[in-house]
């Protein structure tokens, strides 16, 4: 399956192109659980400093003696903190509510497979433990932009390519082991695309379909949940009950969504997709007829990030709620499908009361029913 994922962010787009034409020195080698957090500051922190807020939360929480917290910095022209420095790489481990400062990858950009990798390895070989979740914090651009965009080097992201290369680095360190959880404390990458890229090499995503707030994650009820020895599913539920309880208490609930997707049941949700789209093209006598059918059920799905000229659209819309749209007549069976397959795969949502339509994961669509691509039609 591993050749096949990197494509999957364009599997929409090719649909319509084809129809139109151990221990070590500061590191413990028996925790249940190590966290580790790849932070990149970018904007988020060089102007509200949000970066050092989610620092400061994991500082300011009794860490439980069984859990490990590594953090990486960079990515940010400025540090609202005097402990991480501003064009610096750095990494840290979370000791007695202080960051103790353990090394620095070699490269430039948290933009960078390698970055990551590397990142990833190193927590691997010093801070080996029973359970491990690795969680990118940054702005999200969905599955076409890729997240963690370094404002030091002209805001540059990590692809759904690179992600998958510098997770494989790390499953390489843990002797073939794939993680428990990753995360991104970021917007839109909740996503089919998102999921396939990692199946390999973890076994639950928790990501938003939507935009986060710049507070993020509760980071206070996600080591909680560790410090209990839960198992990974319990804690990435956790994850997502504090994230959802965070943004009520700041206002932000109303457009609240994270996930929990099992990861082992993503290659059935693929399959389920590829079959509604060509019982659908059996379906119609021209391409105009499956564009323009395709085109209205994105439409009447949940869509995130921006859906008019004016938000800029994300093109990203709820999978389920397309199923649900393109359901009907002999392909009926086909979409009915797919809307299990995602049932079975997103195993646990929250969502807000402005995000009703949100299933737990959305897709990228590359085009719009008022598209000019459909003018013609």
């Amino acid at each position: 399956m591993k050749a096949n994922r990197i494509t999957l962010p364009a599997l929409l787009l090719a649909f319509v192109l084809a129809l139109s034409g151990c221990s070590f020195p500061g590191g413990r080698s028996s925790a249940h659980w190590t966290l580790c957090l790849y932070l990149c500051g970018s904007n988020l922190e060089s102007k509200q400093g949000w970066a050092t807020k989610t620092l400061n939360e994991l500082t300011g929480t009794k860490l439980p003696k069984d859990v490990t917290v590594v953090v990486q910095t960079g990515g940010s022209k400025r540090w609202r903190n005097d402990t991480v420095e501003p064009g610096k790489n750095q990494r840290f481990v979370v000791e007695k509510g202080e960051l103790q400062e353990v090394g620095a990858g070699n490269f430039s950009s948290m933009g960078e497979e390698n970055a990551l990798g590397d990142f990833l390895t190193f927590c691997a070989e010093r801070y080996p433990s029973e359970h491990s979740a690795v969680i990118l914090w940054d702005h999200g651009g969905g599955p076409v932009k890729g997240a963690c965009f370094d404002e030091v080097n002209q805001f540059d992201p990590l692809t759904l390519t690179e992600l998958d290369g510098a997770f494989a680095a790390g499953v390489k360190a843990r002797n073939g082991e794939p993680y428990d959880i990753v995360g991104f404390d970021a917007c839109l990458m909740g996503s089919l695309e998102t999921a396939a890229t990692l199946s390999d090499d973890t076994r639950y995503l928790v990501a938003s379909e939507e935009i986060e707030p710049g507070a993020g994650w509760d980071y206070g009820a996600l080591l909680k949940a560790m410090g209990k020895k839960n198992k990974a599913a319990d804690v990435a539920v956790a994850a997502c009950d504090g994230y959802r309880k965070k943004c009520n208490r700041r206002d932000k609930g109303a457009s609240a969504t994270l996930s929990v997707v099992d990861l082992s049941k993503v290659e059935a949700v693929s399959a389920a997709l590829e079959d509604g789209l060509s019982e659908m093209s059996a379906n119609h006598d021209t391409d105009a007829g499956t564009l323009r059918r395709l085109a209205f059920c994105t439409r009447s799905a949940e869509s995130f990030g921006g859906a008019t000229d004016n938000e800029g659209r994300s093109n990203l819309v709820d999978l389920r709620g397309m199923a649900e749209a393109c359901g009907g007549g002999s392909a009926d069976s086909a979409w009915k499908a797919l809307e299990q397959a995602v049932d079975e795969a997103v195993i646990y949502t929250v969502n807000g009361s402005a995000t009703k339509g949100a299933h737990g994961l959305s897709i990228w669509y590359p085009l719009s029913f008022e598209s000019e691509e459909l003018s013609d039609y």
